[in-house]
């Protein structure tokens, strides 16, 4: 730091998924912002200087309060991969996975299936209001499908959830405060193949479902990021 200052040039850090699982506490964002923001050369300009890459498209709305963010002074730009999930949804060892392992554990050793698999590596590695937006999703669309007592035709029209009373869920839930957000929230599980889309009924209403077993939506009802 006193050789950065001494200095008249700035010192770069390039940092890959600032929204990572080591990172993604306050204390660590705040710390951050503070050598970004506290730091001076010579000439006035800023010692330090960030550049990091940001995976969710809601993490900037997950990671900071205003304070903290204007400390960043971030200069945004969009970058698109246009790559598969692949990588996601196949790599078990995951770092995402430290503070979920033991859920998957034991998803994994008693589920064969490849899908059911790539789900709980998805949710591991997400943002824990995207779990709690699929669980009021999976709690919807599992009493819809008990009701019409169809629970393994996960193709009954019973199976979708309209997308209005998901929204009226989550916000008696505390999931989400505005309808932007639940819509960022299914685009990236839909990204992810979690979750589908579709318009149902007479009244082409926008709808949703998770297209797996009645046995999945209660695994995905059981998870938690704290375990």
């Amino acid at each position: 730091a006193r050789r950065a200052s001494a200095s008249k040039r700035s010192y770069y850090f390039i940092l890959h998924n600032i929204d990572g699982v080591g990172l993604r506490n306050p204390t660590a964002q705040a710390s951050l912002g503070a050598m970004v923001s506290h730091s001076s050369t010579l000439r006035g300009l800023n010692a330090f200087r960030l550049v990091a890459s940001v995976d969710h498209v809601n993490g900037p709305a997950l990671l900071w309060d205003t304070m903290t963010a204007a400390q960043f002074r971030w200069k945004w730009t969009l970058v698109h991969t246009h790559r598969p999930y692949i990588e996601e949804l196949t790599q078990s060892t995951h770092t995402d996975e430290r503070s979920s392992k033991v859920v998957l554990r034991r998803h994994l050793d008693t589920e064969a299936s490849t899908e059911h698999k790539a789900i709980f590596t998805v949710l591991a590695s997400l943002a824990p209001r995207h779990t709690e937006a699929l669980q009021q999703l999976a709690a919807l669309q599992a009493n819809q499908l008990v009701s019409a007592r169809k629970t393994k035709d996960v193709d009954s029209p019973s199976s979708w959830v309209e997308y209005k009373a998901l929204l009226k869920q989550c916000q008696q839930k505390c999931v989400v405060h505005a309808d932007e957000q639940l819509r960022r929230f299914l685009q990236e599980l839909k990204d992810h193949g979690v979750v589908e889309e579709s318009a149902q009924g007479a009244s082409k209403a926008l709808s949703y479902r998770i297209p797996h077993s009645a046995k999945t939506l209660r695994d995905i009802l059981d998870f938690s990021h704290s375990r």
